[in-house]
């Protein structure tokens, strides 16, 4: 199971690599145009900018769960539920008041 884990982490970073690789020779064929977006008035390789700069920084995340992972064995979680600061029940509150 944890080959299986490690091999689609990896296959999410090397997607991702492949996605902003593409990204990135598609804003540098723009770099050259004197394209603007009608809306913001921008260059619009600044504006595609997005799709590399983020693939990337995807592809980071998942190398660094693919190494926590390897080292530790545990995968991050987030529990949707929790509130930070939040008392979960009377009893704690009770507690918490005293």
């Amino acid at each position: 199971m944890t080959s299986l884990i490690i091999f689609g982490l990896l296959c999410g970073a090397f997607f991702t690599a492949v996605i902003g690789t593409m990204g990135a020779h598609f804003v540098y064929g723009l770099y050259f145009t004197d394209q603007v977006s009608p809306d913001l008035e921008l260059p619009r390789w600044i504006i595609f900018l997005c799709v590399p700069l983020g693939s990337y920084l995807m592809c980071f995340r998942f190398l660094q769960v693919a190494w926590s992972f390897w080292r530790t064995g545990e995968l991050p979680h987030h529990d949707p539920g929790h509130v930070e600061g939040a008392v979960e029940s009377p009893a704690a509150a009770r507690d918490i008041a005293r």
